[in-house]
């Protein structure tokens, strides 16, 4: 007997084993064995041993990771991302590039977070802790993800305290109309959307409700300081945050087999693929311009390193924030301003030393503090 299973790539899953008699596949009844493959490589399988605990068990669950190693007649391409570097392939799951070349330099190949298309070289393997293990290789750059009728010369590659490009160029939103997702003029002006994501690990939930989280991003006339006055504080009206198309703008994402022992990044990449099957849609992106992933408390204590509180990907729709730090009215601004392209404020060389902004320190207050963004990135925004 044969089955075939079409499983999402860098997750991880077990192969039950059930046998009634416990006696295993050998010996009295005939030789047998089972085996699991995946892209025809052998992950799985069993010993022909009447004396092996893999075969003479009544019921045991043998865990495996689907990988995937490209080839030239599959090679896997997504638009490079920052913080450090990474790949977003179509269906919205985020993955780090790891091992490689010591030289490499985003800037010296052209790579634009949210703008550079790239393919991912033939050999790179993809793992559950979504991580990409380059072996040793760079990515390809493809060439822009802008439309038509922008040129590839307007790309201005800044550097990383700065902002990525300017308001002649359009937006990752823009990009995501042709999936179905509506298109916008830019990121600092307009109607745009912003969906908050709740999680029920098997281990761990977000200590916040769908209430609480929908109020303290929306205020809902109860939290009268969030994300949404914030921003049409700072924007002087002229960016308009509301709610995505589901009630109170939060929806609770189920995990039963996914703990925090396994990271923020395995199970940010988990809630992407549960969105994308809830929602049937072919990324999350499709779903607000904005989308927050709130973590139970303990993912990021296992995770990827990228910050132990919250992140965002630049010129992206996706931040994810540690359970409580979803309710910081400076960390939303924050990583908000993250996925506009804004980098971090720093003052004498040091990384977020200019408190007069929200690109400086975040603060666990609920509230505050109240302030806005310093005076290059208001400029920058049109403000």
């Amino acid at each position: 007997y044969t089955g075939n299973l079409c499983l999402p790539i860098g997750q991880y899953y077990f192969m039950r084993w059930f046998d009634a008699m416990g006696d295993g596949l050998c010996c009295k009844y005939g030789q047998g064995e089972w085996t699991v493959r995946v892209d025809g490589e052998v992950v799985l399988e069993s010993i022909n041993d009447q004396n092996n605990n893999s075969n003479n068990v009544k019921q045991k669950d043998f865990p495996f990771q689907v990988t995937t190693t490209n080839s030239d007649a599959d090679e896997l391409k997504g638009t490079f991302l920052m913080p450090r570097a990474n790949v977003e392939l179509a269906d919205g799951t985020i993955f780090e590039l790891i091992n490689l070349p010591p030289d490499f330099d985003r800037a010296d190949g052209g790579l634009v977070s949210g703008i550079t298309s790239i393919a991912l070289p033939v050999g790179t393997e993809l793992f559950s802790n979504a991580t990409a293990d380059m072996k040793g290789s760079a990515p390809r750059a493809l060439g822009s993800r802008f439309l038509a009728d922008h040129q590839e010369g307007e790309i201005e590659t800044l550097s990383s305290s700065s902002m990525r490009r300017n308001q002649k160029q359009v937006t990752s939103k823009n990009l995501r109309a042709s999936n179905g997702h509506r298109q916008l003029g830019n990121n600092f002006i307009g109607d745009q959307s912003v969906l908050v994501v709740r999680v029920i690990a098997a281990d761990r939930t977000t200590t916040a409700d769908e209430t609480a989280l929908s109020n303290g991003i929306f205020g809902n006339g109860v939290d009268l300081h969030n994300l949404v006055s914030q921003f049409k504080a700072c924007s002087y009206g002229k960016l308009n945050l509301m709610k995505a198309d589901v009630p109170n703008g939060v929806v609770t994402v189920r995990l039963p087999s996914i703990r925090t022992t396994q990271g923020d990044g395995t199970m940010r990449n988990a809630i992407t693929n549960e969105l994308n099957e809830m929602f049937n849609v072919d990324s999350p992106s499709q779903l607000a311009d904005y989308v927050i992933y709130c973590l139970p408390a303990g993912a990021f204590t296992n995770g990827t390193g990228f910050s132990t509180i919250a992140y965002a990907f630049y010129n992206s729709w996706l931040s994810v924030f540690n359970d409580d730090w979803c309710m910081s009215l400076s960390l939303q601004m924050h990583e908000i301003g993250h996925s506009m392209n804004f980098g971090h404020s720093n003052e004498g060389g040091e990384t977020y030393e200019d408190e007069s902004g929200f690109m400086g320190y975040s603060y666990p207050n609920i509230d505050g503090p109240r302030k806005c963004f310093n005076a290059a990135k208001s400029w920058q925004s049109g403000w």
